[in-house]
């Protein structure tokens, strides 16, 4: 059995290693907050997965055949950054879920700030996973 300390720093690890691939290896130290200690210490052993890997291409959280700005067009043509979309977008729900009221409509009202930030970064898709990795480390 897989212990939720391990699962989490699992991810944590794929995660440093989607955005290090995205960046080219310009990941500025610091990225993911205080937890750059845990993500720099190197590769995590890895548990068995739970399920069979989904084959086909990353997909992010939302439709790429209706990909409008040259945003989200990069995001939909970058499985790294796709990826990081995913983690997002799954952090964002939970943290939802878990507000009502104002504290929910104050989450809503950082989310939609963090989007414009992310979507002034155009089609870097450095600045893309530096956004995301800023936006996932709020979200945790």
């Amino acid at each position: 059995a897989v212990t939720a300390g391990e699962l989490e720093a699992y991810m944590r690890n794929e995660l440093h290693a989607v955005v290090s691939k995205a960046t080219g290896g310009t990941q500025r130290p610091g990225l993911f907050g205080r937890k750059s200690e845990i993500l720099s210490a190197g590769p995590v052993a890895r548990p068995a997965p739970a399920a069979a890997p989904q084959s086909g291409p990353v997909k992010p959280s939302f439709n790429c055949a209706k990909a409008v700005a040259r945003t989200e067009k990069a995001i939909c043509s970058s499985p790294e950054i796709a990826t990081l979309d995913n983690v997002m977008a799954g952090l964002y729900k939970k943290a939802r879920a878990a507000r009502r009221g104002a504290a929910r409509n104050a989450l809503a009202a950082r989310q939609r700030q963090w989007l414009k930030r992310r979507n002034a970064c155009g089609q870097d898709t450095a600045c893309l996973a530096q956004r995301y990795g800023e936006r996932i480390q709020q979200l945790q």
